[in-house]
């Protein structure tokens, strides 16, 4: 009866301390070779290093971080123990990797201190995602990248090492890489072409372990070297896949019939895309994207990239800005949809103001769209419609009063703070307060929403609403279903036709709902802000003239797409205009609305687009730099009204039928409105026909990559080939094959039905010498093919010498054959 020789018997005749180390390396090494584990960690590393090429926040190294997932995965899938047991021990050691690295994120300080920082800036982070908040904190996502890249690698080693299971790694890597690469410029497509080569040699090695596993389990010597052959096919086999998949053209119309379909199959991430933004909104952007997306939340980005995608084209008499979102609060890091409801465009509200605008003008547009929306582009509050609409309008502001006297807000508008001091002052004599004196206590814009009492009677709480302006306050207008690609819409908009003139000289009387919502600010706003608003309308006598004032102060800034994020603990109109002072649209148009409601004056925050360029057919293209922010004013009289802070536009004329020129429309000597120079940016711009131009740089970036491609594959298949036909054999096995096939070059290939023994001979008596060599070669091939499990030493010394003199007689021999 035999056993199984264990590791501490194999290595019995060593020295104490190799015994150990081989014990050890032993009980370390990975169940299925070293050689998979190499894969594995190469493809995961083909993913976090796109991530670190990107560079989109500061962290410590990705790699490292996966190194130690992949290496506790290998260990963890060699310890028999229940599973459940060691998935929550491997996430523990996971999140003290991360933890450990996450300190360096914070400067300064002790450890304990930098936990702290961390705790506290998560906590913001964590509160900001549960209020439909914003968040420019880079540490955040730092986390995310290295808690993925740890987790990457763990379930990539985990899998291939517990279940030699390679399908789930490589979609796990794949995803990850497909996302990071989605949002990166074209160069950096090589990542994924590295990803696909280690993805198949993965897959082979995998492979060929699991059959070497059940060929053992039968008592079948596995073949050497057989998982290198293998591998090497692969190798060869997925480089000329891809590069024949690289080089197929596409047909020009083809990707369009797709775009429908792939528009719905997206329609669920939809809303965690606008989430995302909003809770990493000082990501910078590495490339343009189709077009942008103006969700519940306009988050102060950082740089951002505009392309030239074509958005939707408009068919009106009218050409105007036209509006997606406007924005009735202001947090530090952007605006936000605050207290905002959706209702049939024919709503009222049941405690309704009337309000009657003049100077208005009623136009009718077509839009045929290129991309998937529920929000409609509309120049004004929509008017009639041939579908049916919903428009965003804000909820009736409510204010809830404490009779017992818990103080009142002092933000409060001032009608409410005197009543809510009247009903506190009633209420604590006699006879007690009622209800009817509570409506006599009421201004003609506030009604009664709720009274509570207490078990005696006594009125506790008052919950009073102001009224809403009729027609509706309308922030947005919304489809009932999704429109697509190809989709078209027709509706009429009323808009101003309101003069300059006739806006200096409307009064300054606001209604009481529109002070409440549009006269917000957040108690973090820096005091210089204010201070910047004072001093540049201190001249100024109208909410007109201060207006223009404070535009002209803006338009004086430089115009960039590239600024720097918004710190997490910084404001983002600060931001501007004492720290970078320069930026794009969404920074000028929050400036002047931050401004204007600073010294009182009723403004927000709108996104949509510019006119677009104008066709032969008179209709206008819109592309995705057409995007834009401006800034909307309050006049009791004509509504809100448009205004222009952004550097490089044209100010707006008020009260002309055409308010903006249509030579403006294809913007100044042919570039796009939201675009800088290329001597600004430094980068690629759009070129003057309206296409996305290519810059030199990353013309010779694209021929360098393919020379580099060129030169390696041209490398690796002379050393491929080399070794296949001369390099040194390592087995017995290796070395009768190299010989049968220098040979068939040679004229003195085997037959078809000879035996190793019979070919021998044969080739002895063709070669006319070497018989000693040849035969080395035989009896070693034929003592390790069929003669079960090698025992003793076989002389691979003596094998390589044999295998030397006869190559080179077998060359000289192809060499003088002369070709039939």
């Amino acid at each position: 009866m035999t056993t199984e020789p264990t590791a501490s018997t194999l290595h019995s005749g060593l020295s104490s301390p190799k015994r150990a180390f081989l014990i050890v390396s032993q009980g370390l090494s990975p169940q299925i070779g070293w050689a998979p584990f190499v894969l594995v960690f190469l493809t995961v590393l083909s993913v976090v290093w796109s991530i670190e090429q990107a560079k989109w926040v500061e962290t410590p190294s990705l790699a490292v971080i996966a190194f130690w997932g992949v290496t506790t995965g290998a260990l963890l899938a060699k310890v028999r123990l229940p599973v459940l047991f060691l998935q929550p021990f491997a996430l523990l050691v996971g999140a003290g990797v991360v933890a450990w690295h996450s300190t360096r994120l914070i400067s300064g300080g002790s450890l304990g201190y930098r936990f702290d920082e961390l705790w506290d800036r998560a906590e913001a982070w964590f509160t900001a995602a549960s209020t439909n908040g914003i968040s420019t904190d880079p540490v955040p996502f730092s986390f995310a990248l290295m808690a993925l890249s740890w987790l990457l690698g763990y379930l990539c080693a985990w899998f291939v090492f517990r279940n030699q299971n390679f399908w789930i790694p490589l979609i796990l890597a794949g995803t990850g890489i497909l996302i990071n690469l989605s949002y990166l410029p074209a160069q950096n497509f090589g990542f994924f072409i590295t990803y696909l080569i280690l993805s198949m040699l993965l897959a082979t090695m995998v492979h060929i372990r699991r059959r070497e596993k059940r060929w053992t389990a039968t008592g079948v010597t596995p073949i050497p070297y057989l998982a290198a052959i293998n591998v090497h096919h692969a190798f060869w086999l997925a480089t000329i896949a891809i590069l024949i998949a690289f080089l197929l053209p596409i047909r020009e119309g083809s990707l369009p019939a797709f775009k429908r379909t792939y528009e719905f199959a997206t329609m669920p991430l939809e809303r965690y895309h606008g989430d995302f933004n909003r809770l990493f909104a000082g990501l910078p952007a590495r490339k343009p994207l189709p077009y942008r997306t103006f969700d519940s939340t306009l988050p102060f980005q950082g740089t951002i990239r505009l392309s030239d995608e074509v958005i939707f084209s408009v068919e009106t008499s009218q050409p105007s800005y036209l509006r997606v979102r406007s924005y009735p609060t202001y947090t530090s890091k952007g605006w936000v949809s605050a207290n905002t409801q959706f209702v049939p465009m024919d709503w009222e509200p049941s405690f309704p103001f009337p309000t009657r605008y003049t100077f208005r003008d009623t136009v009718t547009h077509r839009v045929a769209l290129n991309f998937r929306t529920i929000t409609l582009m509309v120049p004004g509050p929509p008017t009639s419609s041939l579908i049916p609409l919903r428009i965003e309008t804000p909820t009736s502001p409510s204010y809830t009063i404490h009779t017992n006297g818990v103080p009142v807000p002092a933000f409060w508008p001032e009608d409410v703070q005197k009543l809510a001091k009247n009903l506190i002052t009633r209420s604590g004599v006699r006879p007690k307060l009622t209800d009817t004196a509570v409506n006599e206590a009421l201004t003609d814009n506030l009604r009664i929403s709720e009274i509570r009492k207490d078990e005696s009677g006594s009125i506790v709480q008052v919950t009073v609403i102001r009224s809403l302006p009729v027609p509706v306050d309308v922030l947005s207008v919304r489809s009932p279903r999704h429109f697509f690609t190809g989709d078209s819409y027709t509706l009429s908009s009323s808009i101003s036709t309101a003069t300059g003139k006739d806006l200096e000289l409307a009064e300054s009387k606001y209604p009481a709902w529109v002070t409440d919502i549009y006269l917000q600010l957040p108690d973090s706003l820096p005091e210089r802000v204010v201070n910047l608003a004072i001093s540049l309308t201190a001249h100024e006598e109208t909410p007109y003239a201060k207006a223009m004032a404070i535009q002209e102060y803006l338009r004086s800034f430089p115009y960039t797409l590239n600024v720097p994020a918004v710190p997490f603990d910084g404001d983002g109109v600060d931001h501007l205009l004492f720290n970078v002072r320069a930026g794009y649209s969404d920074y000028f148009g929050s400036a002047m609305a931050v401004l204007l409601r600073s010294i009182g004056i009723p403004s927000r925050m709108v996104v949509g687009y510019t006119p677009g360029q104008e066709q032969k057919d008179g209709s206008f293209l819109v592309r995705d730099h057409n995007s834009h922010g401006w800034t909307e004013m309050y006049f009791p009289e004509y509504g809100w009204i448009p205004f222009e802070p952004t550097p490089n536009r044209k100010p707006i004329v008020h009260g002309e039928r055409n308010a903006v020129e249509k030579k403006q429309f294809s913007g100044f000597d042919g570039q796009s409105f939201e675009e800088e120079d290329e001597e600004t940016t430094g980068g690629m711009g759009f070129s003057g026909n309206g296409t996305l131009g290519e810059t030199g740089a990353s013309s010779l970036l694209v021929r360098s990559f393919l020379v580099a491609i060129a030169t390696i594959i041209t490398g690796t298949t002379g050393y491929f080939a080399f070794q296949w036909l001369l390099g040194l054999p390592r087995t017995p096995i290796s070395a009768y094959v190299k010989m049968t096939r220098l040979a068939k070059i040679a004229g003195l290939g085997p037959r078809s039905g000879q035996t190793p023994r019979e070919y021998g001979d044969n080739l002895s008596n063709r070669l006319g010498s070497n018989e000693s060599k040849i035969e080395r070669i035989i009896s070693e091939y034929e003592r390790y093919c069929y003669g079960g499990r090698v025992t003793g030493n076989i002389d691979t010394e003596q094998n390589l010498k044999a295998w030397k003199v006869l190559c080179g007689a077998l060359l000289a021999r192809a060499l003088r054959r002369r070709p039939s």
